[in-house]
């Protein structure tokens, strides 16, 4: 097969070949082109530039969505924490117990059970 990434999804492709360096030079190349009299050659070059720019759009949003759960969390898990000190003396509490492949926030051990 002459292009053996074609088989793939052409998001795909553009994704794994385009390094963000390279990304920055599409700008010039494509209107060098485009100026040139290279009109196809140039909205090649331009929508290869909208696709990669778009994929690394989505990326951000996903991060920027995993950072705003992961902070959430952290402060839920802290009032919880800050509810569980107020419990009397004989019970004892232990937070962010970490184990190999997990953890446990919080386990608290009273007169009458865990």
């Amino acid at each position: 097969m002459l292009f053996p990434w074609a088989t793939r999804g052409i998001r795909t492709c553009f994704r794994a070949s385009l390094c963000p360096c390279f990304r920055f030079l599409l700008i010039p190349l494509g209107y060098y082109l485009l100026t040139r009299g290279h009109f196809f050659w140039g909205v090649g070059v331009a929508l290869v530039y909208v696709v990669s720019i778009k994929s690394l759009e989505e990326a951000g949003l996903k991060l920027k969505k995993r950072i705003s759960h992961a902070d959430t969390g952290a402060k839920s898990e802290q009032a919880f924490a800050e509810a569980l000190q107020e419990l009397p003396d004989d019970y004892y509490v232990f937070h962010d117990l970490e184990f190999p492949g997990f953890n446990i926030d919080h386990v608290v051990l009273g007169p009458n059970s865990a």
